[in-house]
Parts: structure tokens; C-alpha cells; sequence
């Protein structure tokens, strides 16, 4: 089975502000460090690969931050999702599968859905939506797994390079390619000690070689 994962990114935001985003609108989450003026985060709940719950949260974020956001969800590396956010709107949308769900004889066989080409293209600097439309538009069988194609897209528009395969299980049991922030939703005794919202853990390099290996098997089977 292949890979199931969400996360969001949000440019030009400081950490703090997003932290405190997170522990007034999400639960348990967690915190990439910053690339190329970007922050990625994923939650607990988006593991359940929620588009209504990435709606949400794009939505809110880009219009409290004022910033742009972008939401991806990968299902079973057979689907691809995307939207772009901005001043609390989607201006943008793709899903490379759109006929994934569909039960029809031939499903699955669609060409890509893309709107907002050119949203997509303005994530980066100076990239062109030629390229960006390239590989967003290719055929299925050019890529085999989805996450090669969020893994080119994610290259070309200098999005953080550990926003490709890593949801917040991965993050917890170790796998990354970042170091990470957990933000663990606080529970009735830890509210007790400490009445302030989220407890911050840090987890980064090294890893647990043990807990590495079984995330990578577990990844995968779909979230729950």
C-alpha cells in the first residue's frame, strides 16, 4: 500500500504566532522548523484525511495571518490533493484523481483537475506555471505514486522539502527529514500544573532507528 499523509505550510509567519494559532484552533500538532520562509504543520486530526478539516484550517489561518497557506493530502499515493488559501479563501484547487471515488467501470482513469494554475505557480519565486502545469497535468501513468509528484512540485515552487510524506504519526514516531515541534493537546492533569495551552515537545535527529523502521511499515495502512 503506499503512503497516506497530510500537512499544511504557511509562508512569512512567525512561530509563534503559529503556535498560537494552533493551540486556540487545532489539538495535538506538530511544527516543522522554517525553509525557504516556510513553516509546515501537520495535526493529529488531519491524519484522518479530512478535505473539510484542511478546508478549515486553511481558510482560517490565511485569513487570521494574513498569509498564504497551502494544504496537500496524499491518499494511498494514489490520490494527490491540493488547494492554495489566501485572505480566508481557496483560490486554488487540485486533486490529481478527481474520479478516484467513483465505483464506475474505467474510475481512476481521469486527467487531472486543476484550477488556480497560476496561484499555484506564485507559491514560489519566479516560477513559471509551465513548469508547475507540467507536472501537475501529467498522466497517471508518468507518475507512478503520488508522492513523486508532490515531491516535483514541491521542488520546483521551493516549498519545504520535509512537507513530502510526512503527516503527524510519521513526525511522532520518527520520520522526517526536519526537525519537529509536537505540540501536545493538554489533558485535564496537565491543565492542572500548567493552564496554558499546548506542551511543546522536541523531537529531531537523531532517531530511533527501531521507531523509524515500524512507522515506515505502518505507513502503509490509512489512518483510522
Amino acid at each position: 500500500m503506499g503512503a497516506f499523509y497530510a500537512n499544511l505550510c504557511v509562508k512569512g509567519i512567525e512561530r509563534g504566532e503559529l503556535v498560537d494559532w494552533l493551540s486556540k484552533n487545532a489539538g495535538s500538532a506538530c511544527i516543522s522548523k522554517g525553509e525557504n520562509g516556510w513553516l509546515c504543520f501537520a495535526t493529529e486530526e488531519l491524519d484522518h484525511q479530512d478535505e473539510e478539516l484542511l478546508y478549515s484550517f486553511g481558510t482560517s489561518l490565511s485569513q487570521a495571518a494574513g498569509r498564504r497557506v497551502i494544504g496537500v493530502i496524499n491518499h494511498d499515493d494514489d490520490l494527490l490533493f491540493m488547494s492554495v488559501f489566501e485572505n480566508g479563501s481557496r483560490v486554488a484547487y487540485y486533486n490529481s484523481t478527481p474520479d478516484y471515488w467513483n465505483d464506475a467501470p474505467g474510475a481512476g482513469e481521469a486527467p487531472p483537475k486543476l484550477e488556480g494554475l497560476n496561484e499555484f505557480a506564485a507559491l514560489g519565486d519566479d516560477v513559471s506555471a509551465t513548469d508547475v502545469r507540467r507536472i501537475l497535468m501529467a498522466e497517471l501513468d508518468d507518475y507512478v505514486f503520488a508522492t513523486e509528484r508532490h515531491a516535483d512540485f514541491v521542488a520546483v515552487v521551493k516549498l519545504p522539502k520535509f512537507s513530502v510524506s510526512t503527516g503527524y504519526r510519521d513526525v511522532v514516531l520518527g520520520v522526517g527529514e526536519a526537525d519537529w515541534t509536537v505540540l501536545q493537546a493538554p489533558t485535564e492533569e496537565s491543565n492542572a500544573r500548567e493552564p496554558h495551552g499546548h506542551l511543546e515537545l522536541k523531537i529531531g535527529r537523531p532517531q530511533n532507528p527501531v521507531m523509524s523502521f515500524v512507522s515506515r511499515l505502518l505507513r502503509g495502512f490509512p489512518r483510522n
